[in-house]
């Protein structure tokens, strides 16, 4: 019987299991993906939700379709949406990815083709005309519609 010695494994293998992506988090290495869409109904609630409570609550984060490249702000991952939605004591939550150009293109190729944060000459030849937007930062209400935002200077 053989033991696995984890003093042996480089940081970012798990259990000696090589990965591109990081098994680690720091302030500057936060981009583990979460990387799944799914809809859950009455969640289990510890407490009690007031009956009066209506309405619903968005939270954006970034959440990496493919590992960042190497020396990347975290940042630069794709944008992904919650909703909690709160009513009649019931919460219900939905997750889906923002649908960006840039994430429906490298779906297609089933790779990463944008290269590092503001910098287009490091992208794939192929996307250089491509709005190369995460939307990932903030969210605003619109017209009606929900918008979700890449926010720079």
């Amino acid at each position: 019987m053989s033991t696995l010695d984890v003093t042996d494994t480089k940081p970012d293998d798990f259990f000696g299991l090589p990965s591109p992506w990081p098994s680690t988090l720091t302030p500057f290495n936060n981009d583990v993906a979460g990387r799944f869409e799914t809809e859950i109904f009455d969640l289990a609630v510890f407490g009690k939700v007031p009956k009066e409570l209506d309405g619903a609550f968005y939270r954006i984060m970034v959440d990496p379709l493919y590992p960042l490249r190497e020396g990347n702000l975290p940042i630069e991952g794709d944008g992904n949406i919650c909703a909690f939605r709160i009513r009649n004591g019931r919460v219900d939550m939905k997750t889906r990815d923002v649908d960006t150009q840039r994430l429906l293109l490298e779906r297609q190729a089933n790779k990463r083709l944008f290269g590092l944060y503001r910098n287009p000459f490091s992208h794939h030849p192929c996307v250089r005309a491509a709005v190369d937007s995460t939307a990932n930062t903030n969210l605003v209400f619109w017209a009606g519609k929900l918008l979700a935002l890449k926010e720079s200077a």
